[in-house]
């Protein structure tokens, strides 16, 4: 849930904005789920059944990242991406998903639908939220601090999914698409040359290109 890019050559998925999400079902009651994903030092919510249940810190480079251990049943899980896109306080640009590793007696299933909504109607409900670092839930996990403290902000101190984006989208029962970065004004930037206005139409944050273009080439 999101926006996304696939690559056309690896299908590999790159993302970037925050709260991008990602949902799975599996089913044969693996005793373990793993994924494979370049997050980029980002940090990523995993939940089951909706539930909070893991956070993980991602590196560079594509790794592998144990979601659930003794687990021994069938759920969804989805894994969101806690904090924001790239910017001076950022370790990298995009992020790419690799794929999903389960036991061999286990297979990756559909998410199963979880609202009434979903179920009579097919399809999921998104609300699209535009805005800066209130939207992306800045150090909303932190003490309280003056301006010239931001610099110093430790990345785990934010959690869009507990800003007020989520909250919202989770009070219509709607999945919350972040169109946001800190910093980022509609007719001015604090941070980058870009307004809103110009980062709105990318797919990608991390990305200036067409990403008709983009999606295209080799990566």
């Amino acid at each position: 849930s999101g926006r996304l890019v696939k690559s056309l050559s690896t299908g590999f998925v790159h993302f970037d904005w925050p709260g991008t999400r990602a949902s799975f079902g599996v089913s044969g009651r693996p005793e373990q789920v793993w994924i494979r994903l370049n997050g980029g030092g980002h940090y990523f919510n995993v939940y089951v059944d909706g539930e909070l249940v893991n956070i993980i810190r991602t590196h560079e480079g594509i790794c592998f990242y144990l979601l659930v251990s003794n687990f021994l049943r069938d759920a969804t899980l989805t894994i969101s991406k806690a904090t924001e896109g790239p910017s001076k306080f950022s370790v990298t640009d995009r992020q790419m998903f690799c794929g999903i590793f389960l036991p061999p007696q286990s297979r990756p299933v559909f998410p199963t639908l979880t609202t009434k909504e979903e179920e009579t109607e097919g399809r999921y409900r998104t609300i699209e939220f535009i805005g800066d670092s209130d939207s992306t839930a800045f150090g909303n996990c932190g003490r309280r601090s003056q301006i010239m403290d931001e610099f110093s902000i430790d990345p785990a101190l934010s959690d869009v999914d507990q800003g007020w984006c989520a909250m919202v989208a989770h009070a219509f029962a709607a999945d919350a698409h972040v169109i946001a970065a800190r910093g980022a004004g509609a007719v001015w930037s604090h941070e980058f040359e870009d307004n809103m206005q110009k980062l709105y139409p990318r797919m990608l944050f991390a990305e200036g290109r067409n990403p008709l273009t983009f999606a295209a080439e080799d990566n």
